[in-house]
């Protein structure tokens, strides 16, 4: 009777191990494909009204390695400030470890995934 007793107690406590679980509301959603990391990319500086951000717009040189150019914005201040101790240069040389972020500075191009980026360098570029 008591082992009996025992297994019934252990059916009854089954659906609350079961409704135990991890994928509960609230966690987050961000994945690894959420962030890129970048070095020695090359892009145009210029400053979005609307936010406030330094936006710069990457490309590469028709010559060199293809690859997908993005939009990366400078929205933390520390960074801004690396942006604008450069002066008013129009071509810098960047690294840093970007975000993506649903935001799109205005006359983005929309085929280009946009980034909040965290700077870990910035100069300007030199002409060659």
């Amino acid at each position: 009777m008591k082992i009996l007793k025992y297994i019934l107690a252990l059916m009854l406590m089954l659906p609350f191990l079961a409704s135990c679980d991890d994928d509960e509301v609230g966690n987050p959603n961000v994945s690894p494909q959420d962030f890129v990391t970048v070095s020695n990319r090359t892009a145009r500086v210029s400053l979005d009204d609307a936010s406030g951000m330094y936006v710069l717009d990457e490309y590469v040189k028709a010559d060199t390695l293809n690859y997908e150019t993005c939009i990366f914005m400078v929205d933390r201040k520390v960074d801004q400030d690396k942006v604008k101790a450069l002066g008013n240069v129009t071509d810098v040389v960047f690294g840093g470890t970007g975000m993506k972020t649903d935001y799109r500075p205005a006359g983005a191009t929309t085929n280009k995934k946009c980034y909040l980026i965290l700077l870990n360098n910035i100069s300007a570029k030199k002409d060659e």
